[in-house]
């Protein structure tokens, strides 16, 4: 995953890009189309550059 950041900060991302937990919002659990995992995100231009999902509903 380290690889990954590194690729898109390279590319031009934000040194700030970090990756975090993600949780979709508790009524798409509920809908059955809850999604959770790592998002690969830049905080400085609020972009998302890739999603690893590790749990679904």
């Amino acid at each position: 995953m380290e690889e990954a950041r590194q690729r898109v900060v390279a590319e031009g991302a934000s040194p700030l890009t970090r990756w975090i937990y993600f949780s979709s919002p508790s009524w798409t659990w509920e809908q059955l189309c809850g999604r959770e995992g790592w998002l690969l995100y830049d905080p400085e231009s609020e972009r998302q550059f890739q999603f690893v999902m590790t749990v679904m509903n």
